[in-house]
């Protein structure tokens, strides 16, 4: 498991820092246990103890350039001139963002002491949505994946209408991102009819960075 982890580099640099930080560990288990001269019955033998510890090392040795203690990832998001500017915006007030990309809420919303105003981490989900309509033409599976893209909407104006977000950013990147093709948030969020309702609560009032800015009518 440890190696497919990786070898496919899934997830984020700083998930490689415990795996390295418990590496670094068991070697030097394996080291001291080489060292000492008296062993308990059925203990693995000394060469196998030493060809473990540098196993291990070697493995550090690898990992360790690509790890990322999650300490210098907040660090780094501390600088950025978006994190600088969404502070004065709102303080402490619940914000939305529109976006397939995860990074763009985490970790600068905790960071803030802001709530997250909806149940799901990142909306990927329209993106694949509209990604699976344009390889069909199956009318029942278009019916579904229709069905789906106004329940996604139905619930994120639920949140909304919930925790009252002081504004809800849209990504105007359309960088794709988990699937082949783009998808352009901004256009979905003004023109699509499912999202009708949550429009009519918000008007477009700035950018910041690569996010239209939207507040409260």
């Amino acid at each position: 498991a440890v190696a497919i982890f990786v070898l496919q580099e899934k997830g984020w640099k700083y998930q490689y820092f415990p795996l390295v930080a418990f590496m670094l560990f068991a070697s030097a288990v394996f080291i001291l246990a080489s060292l000492s001269e008296q062993m308990p019955a059925g203990a693995i033998g000394r060469p196998t103890r030493w060809f473990a510890a540098a196993g291990g090392l070697l493995l550090v040795a690898v990992l360790l350039p690509r790890s990322e203690p999650i300490w210098s990832k907040l660090a780094y998001y501390k600088h950025l001139p978006f994190y600088v500017e969404m502070k004065q915006m709102a303080p402490g007030r619940p914000v939305l963002i529109i976006s397939s990309d995860l990074n763009a809420a985490f970790p600068w919303v905790l960071m803030q002491n802001r709530v997250w105003p909806t149940r799901f981490a990142s909306l990927w989900l329209l993106k694949g949505i509209d990604f699976a309509l344009s390889h069909t033409t199956d009318r029942a599976r278009r019916g579904k994946l229709s069905e789906l893209q106004r329940q996604v909407a139905r619930m994120l104006l639920a949140d909304i209408e919930r925790y009252h977000p002081a504004l809800v950013l849209v990504d105007m990147d359309t960088t794709d991102r988990f699937s082949k093709g783009q998808f352009d948030y901004l256009a979905h969020f003004q023109s699509a009819p499912s999202f009708a309702p949550i429009r009519a609560k918000f008007r477009r009032t700035g950018q910041v960075d690569h996010f239209a800015i939207f507040s409260p009518r």
